[in-house]
């Protein structure tokens, strides 16, 4: 909402879009009304195999106000309850380093979030609790006797669990939940 946005002050950059921007488009129905509307995304090119990924809002017309491009793909970037901005990182390739980024209204990184107990950040959502802390989630593959649950089932299955952490504001892990248990 535009209450959530003070203090941001985007430039419209509509005619110089980098030549990898996958530009918008939006369409509205017959009952569209407000003009002050805006829409976070984490924008993902594929053009001839090459990966361009940037955060982006872009008003209710698709005209990008902000764009960033970022080195490794993300996800889930948003406003937090607080004002600030978050989205995650996603190093497939060096998953200890996935974690939520935080930025300020000049979309300055000024903190990050991970999870604890050897688990990684899944990124789909991450929520600020009204204590400060956070609340994540990661997803926890085991191997299953699947044959012993279903007729047919593989011996060997990976199935895949759930863990939800609340994170507080020195990182530690103030609480967990796992689905196994």
């Amino acid at each position: 909402t535009t209450d959530q946005l003070s203090g941001i002050h985007p430039t419209p950059k509509v005619n110089n879009l980098p030549a990898d921007y996958p530009a918008p488009t939006s369409q509205f129905g017959l009952n569209h009304s407000s003009d002050d509307e805006y829409i976070f995304m984490n924008m993902i090119c594929r053009s001839h195999q090459v990966y361009s990924n940037y955060l982006t809002i872009i008003d209710n017309y698709g005209v990008p106000i902000y764009y960033q491009k970022v080195n490794l793909s993300c996800r889930d970037f948003k406003v937090l309850s607080n004002g600030y901005l978050t989205y995650s990182n996603n190093d497939l390739a060096n998953p200890e380093n996935e974690k939520y980024y935080i930025m300020d209204s000049s979309y300055v990184i000024i903190d990050s979030v991970r999870m604890g107990n050897g688990y990684n950040v899944d990124g789909h959502d991450m929520l600020l609790l009204e204590n400060g802390h956070y609340l994540l989630m990661s997803y926890d593959l085991q191997l299953v006797d699947m044959s012993v649950v279903v007729p047919g089932g593989k011996p060997n299955a990976t199935v895949i669990g759930l863990v939800l952490q609340e994170v507080d504001l020195d990182r530690n892990v103030y609480f967990q939940w796992r689905s196994w248990d």
